[in-house]
């Protein structure tokens, strides 16, 4: 009885240490961005969505290396735009923890990818995570996004490189 009592005395205590979920007022202006991400991308207008981005916004998407700097990061979703169209977006929260001075999102997200040059359709599933820091007056920033599908390859070994990925596709 003593042994159940101090387990649940411990395991309690711990609680102080969990990780908080974030307040109204980030979850809803992450819900903006998650509406306004999708709009943009919809509309080939990323351009519209640096106001959100950090100078030093790290993009880590699936096979490529990292995308460092708002600019680059514009660049990069301009360059895949030229070659992508995408439609019927879906982007659902799974999780936002505030962690003091950064606010994580995580959650997942379907939308069908259209090559420009074949016309070809795939759908797209994945999982994202989005970290965002806090400035003085609270104001939210992202600094790091980054994204994984469920893409199933016809040989899992032997694409490492995003062109590689991208002619599986074909």
């Amino acid at each position: 009885m003593r042994s159940k009592l101090l387990f649940i005395v411990f395991f309690y205590s711990l609680s102080g240490f969990a990780q908080q979920p974030a307040g109204r007022t980030a979850t809803d202006f992450l819900k903006k961005f998650g509406s306004d991400f999708i709009e943009q991308i919809q509309k080939g207008k990323p351009e519209s969505l640096q106001p959100y981005f950090a100078d030093s916004l790290r993009l880590m998407p699936e096979f490529q290396k990292t995308v460092i700097g708002k600019n680059h990061a514009l660049s990069y979703y301009k360059a895949f735009l030229e070659r992508f169209r995408i439609s019927d977006y879906r982007r659902e929260t799974v999780e936002v923890l505030d962690l003091g001075e950064r606010v994580v999102e995580l959650g997942t997200f379907d939308l069908v990818l259209t090559f420009k040059s074949s016309g070809k359709t795939y759908p797209v599933k994945g999982k994202y995570q989005e970290f965002w820091e806090k400035s003085q007056n609270g104001k939210l920033a992202m600094v790091t996004a980054a994204w994984t599908t469920a893409i199933k390859l016809r040989s899992p070994t032997s694409c490492v490189s995003a062109p590689c990925l991208l002619r599986t596709w074909r």
